[in-house]
């Protein structure tokens, strides 16, 4: 049987656009995996982000009890697993299923061990049944009371250091016994040495305090004690506090298990410790619930809102280029079928047989490799996001809808006249209409984005009119440059056409001319550098807001701090390589700040006391935070100090438990300190105006020393930091550099994936735009091949050829450019509080987004490549169309 006519001619031409098909299904295949690729690593960045924030949050219900009525609010083991279970039961489920099961304690307070030692030696004992589960004992056996005399376990790394054994016993008196009474000598003996079972349980890491004994600090005067934990069973606890009141500390701890968070629990912890508090709170005993879980995911939340909304402003864009990408192929296709359908209506075929075939061979593409994309894609990633199959679907559906519309639209109604090369198509009114439409609904959604931003609902998932912004505001971009770019072009070239160069005018002529599949590279190029502006914006932005932050938190380039340091630890610390200035400072705690006439108690304010003349000229980027006044006799105070100072005005006395009262003459407001937290009472006062009892030979040790210097060497300055802590404050020596704390700010987990998205995203960016310049030049490449075949003729050269096409790309090149760029630098300005960066710098407010000098000259790097793209896709064609070929026939392949 003879096969119909029409099939014949679809096959022949299924045979003959193979590559344009190919290029679809490629395109295709490419948009899907990403659609299920993207959501998926996402989302697995995200859970990753809340597994961090949640690390190293244990909930703890904690008590003290006064030693009137110490061992009664648990007086035995029965009463501390029923308390156990209440606190397990009270528990919501969104946060029972983040924790792990309790760990019950009895803590005693310190205790003194009576010797004669080198050192003050402590004791601290504590009755853990989830400890006593962790430990094998080498000597002796478990805690246990005999004869009324208190059994308790060791470490053997202790016994070892402090010369103990199985059988020793220690005569300890509580350190602060009840008020008004002499402390009371009690003995316990040693029953048994141990080890942990597993050092590395994290149990330990709590709890490290039983395995080996910790250095503290004894008394004011800042001498160092050693202080050894010592376990009891339930039959010691009643036999160490029978007869005798001891204040204790009781606490369950729930262990955190980060691996079992994820975003959607992570969103409902916060309210979960809320009603674990209010719980807690109503129960006998005083206990409360103590944990930085809920400031922890709090925060977390707010970052995550920040990435999803720069996320979904950059994944929108791409959707949107993927889309253009995949048009641009399809029009590809419907200009290399042109001829052919136009024989086929010319002998006589309908409408409906010229769009079956186009959207067949467009679907022939579009389908299978959109259906082995999702398939790869879910295979990958082991999960198929909800919303990747409509997405792919609504993508593939518009693709597979351009080759028929416009072959439709080319064969459907009367010839148009013809036009000069440098006229422009003349819109219609139905595209005048569709264009308004698309700048009202970009207008619609800057006002929605920075509404939903200044009331803080940055979820963008839920608006996707919010989410289309970036590529609504490109489409209506570009449309307003289709309209007003073809008129100084138009000029030109009628300007060039008197000039001699041929290449020019043509090149000029062929970029002015219009038309949908001419009009779509430049919005698809705009958008993709808006996209690159937008992101390198946001990056230029974000680095100088932690800059920022880490200038305040630090306060210099470098900063040693300790509850003590040596008169020469300035001096030492200049002495450190990359130190290029030093001075001291001294912060005191727990100071009063009150007006002479005021009757309430005043103020407790930290007190830091440093030259700030001094101070400002080595602060660097910290010098904005540095509050100016602080002469001779008087201070500045923070407004929460002014607040509880008692008011009036003053005049202020501010003093401290061991030094002498300080008359103020004036107290000036100041917005705070460097390196404090923002919004404590504070005071700023000369050095040296309030004395302390640390006074040697007249002067006052500093407790900070801030340093400055770009390349300071961190390890020298710990080192200069030990030699000069004494040995009772070298437990509270810290070394913090300016550029440790940007690192940390820089670290943050939601950081990575947002850096991650935005290099993602230029990538992909880059490549449509490359995409769409060989695709520009590919659609023009026959219309170009017969200008320039006729130009041979007359001594046109291989050269000019190539001159011609960076000429007609170089318009539209350069005009997407700048447009597409000036609008993603503005982008973030147009979003306004949507676009809210502060949860990644401390609080602190970035600086106004500016242009990315870098990126700027990265750009500049792209328009070379895509010019070098151009000469390569017309070499291209130009090896395969000779020129007596295109003079003799018309090109139909």
């Amino acid at each position: 049987m003879k096969r119909p006519l029409a099939a014949e001619r679809s096959e022949a031409m299924g045979r003959a656009q193979w590559a344009p098909v190919v290029g679809l299904a490629v395109a295709a295949f490419v948009a899907a995996l990403a659609a299920v690729l993207v959501p998926a690593a996402l989302e697995d960045g995200y859970d990753r982000a809340a597994v961090a924030a949640v690390r190293g949050t244990d909930v703890v219900v904690t008590g003290n009890a006064e030693s009137r009525t110490g061992r009664t609010v648990i007086p035995d083991e029965r009463t501390l697993d029923a308390r156990t279970r209440v606190w397990r039961g009270a528990l919501p489920r969104t946060l029972a299923s983040v924790v792990g099961a309790p760990e019950a304690a009895v803590t005693t307070g310190r205790f003194g061990v009576a010797g004669e030692f080198s050192k003050p030696r402590l004791a601290q004992l504590e009755w853990s049944p989830d400890a006593a589960r962790r430990v094998r004992f080498v000597a002796g056996g478990p805690a246990a009371s005999r004869d009324g005399l208190p059994q308790v376990a060791m470490s053997a790394a202790d016994a070892a250091a402090f010369g103990y054994r199985v059988g020793s016993t220690l005569e300890v008196a509580e350190e602060k016994p009840p008020l008004g009474q002499p402390p009371v000598a009690q003995r316990v003996r040693v029953s048994g040495l141990y080890a942990p079972v597993d050092a590395r349980d994290p149990f330990w890491a709590v709890n490290g305090g039983l395995l080996k004994a910790q250095q503290v600090v004894f008394d004011r005067e800042g001498t160092l004690a050693d202080r050894i934990g010592l376990l009891m069973d339930a039959g010691a606890y009643r036999a160490f506090t029978a007869g005798v009141n001891h204040a204790l500390v009781y606490s369950w701890r729930f262990p955190a298990r980060p691996g079992e968070v994820t975003n959607d629990r992570a969103a409902r912890l916060p309210g979960d410790v809320q009603a674990f508090r209010t719980a807690v709170a109503g129960q006998a005993g005083g206990l409360q619930v103590v944990t930085v879980l809920d400031e922890r995911v709090a925060a977390h939340l707010a970052q995550l809102r920040t990435a999803k909304v720069l996320i979904g402003l950059v994944t929108g864009g791409l959707v949107a280029l993927g889309a253009g990408a995949g048009l641009l192929v399809a029009g590809l296709l419907a200009d290399r079928l042109r001829p052919s359908l136009a024989l086929m209506r010319a002998r006589g075929a309908s409408l409906r047989q010229l769009a079956v075939p186009s959207a067949g061979l467009a679907a022939l593409g579009v389908v299978p490799g959109a259906a082995a994309g999702l398939l790869v894609g879910t295979a990958v990633a082991g999960t198929l996001p909800g919303a990747a199959v409509p997405l792919v679907v609504a993508v593939a559906a518009l693709v597979v809808a351009l080759p028929p519309v416009l072959a439709v639209r080319a064969n459907g109604g009367r010839p148009a006249p013809p036009r000069r090369a440098e006229d422009t198509a003349r819109p219609s009114r139905r595209r005048l209409v569709l264009e308004a439409l698309v700048a009202v609904l970009a207008v619609a959604a800057a006002v929605v984005a920075r509404q939903r931003g200044a009331a803080g609902q940055a979820e963008l998932g839920a608006d996707p009119l919010v989410s289309a912004m970036p590529v609504l505001l490109a489409v209506a971009a570009g449309l307003v440059v289709l309209h007003v770019y073809p008129f100084p072009l138009r000029l030109l070239a009628r300007a060039l056409r008197r000039g001699r160069s041929a290449v020019a005018f043509l090149g000029v002529a062929r970029a002015a001319r219009g038309g949908l599949v001419s009009a779509l590279p430049l919005v698809v190029l705009l958008l993709a550098a808006a996209l690159a502006g937008f992101t390198a914006s946001v990056r230029l932005a974000l680095g100088e807001g932690q800059e920022r932050a880490a200038w305040q938190k630090v306060g210099a380039d470098a900063v040693v701090a300790a509850d003590g340091l040596d008169l020469h630890a300035v001096d030492r610390v200049k002495r450190v390589p990359g130190v290029t200035d030093a001075i001291g400072a001294q912060v005191v705690a727990n100071a009063n700040l009150k007006t002479r006439a005021s009757f309430t108690s005043g103020a407790q304010v930290t007190v830091v006391q440093v030259d700030l003349a001094a101070y400002r000229r080595l602060a660097g980027g910290a010098r904005e935070f540095v509050p100016v006044g602080g002469a001779k006799g008087g201070a500045l105070a923070t407004p929460a100090a002014l607040r509880d100072a008692g008011g009036g005005g003053g005049p202020y006395v501010l003093s401290q438990q061991d030094a002498v009262t300080v008359d103020l003459a004036t107290v000036t407001p100041a917005r705070g300190f460097p390196g404090q937290p923002p919004g404590d009472p504070l005071v700023i006062v000369p050095y040296g105006t309030l004395e302390s009892s640390r006074t040697i030979a007249g002067q006052a040790p500093p407790t900070m020393v801030l340093a400055a210097g770009e390349h300071v060497d961190g390890r020298a300055l710990r080192a200069a930091a030990a030699e000069v802590t004494p040995e009772w404050a070298r437990a509270t020596l810290t070394v913090r550099t300016r550029a440790d704390a940007h690192r940390e700010l820089a670290a943050l987990p939601l950081i990575a994936v947002v850096h991650d998205a935005f290099r993602d995203g230029v990538v992909a960016a880059a490549l449509c735009g490359i995409l769409t310049v060989g695709l520009m030049l590919v659609v023009g490449a026959r219309a170009r091949a017969r200008s320039v075949a006729h130009l041979q003729v007359l001594g046109f050269g291989r050269r000019g050829r190539r001159a011609l096409a960076v000429m007609e790309v170089a318009p539209v090149l350069l005009v997407a450019a700048v447009a597409g760029w000036a609008l993603g630098v503005l982008l973030p300005v147009i979003a306004g509080p949507l676009v809210d960066l502060r949860p990644y710098t401390a609080g602190f407010t970035v600086p106004a987004f500016a242009v990315d000098p870098v990126a700027s000259a990265v750009l500049g790097g792209a328009l070379l490549l895509a010019a070098a793209a151009a000469v390569a896709v017309d070499a291209a064609f130009d090896a395969r169309d000779r020129l007596g070929a295109v003079l003799r026939t018309e090109d139909e392949g």
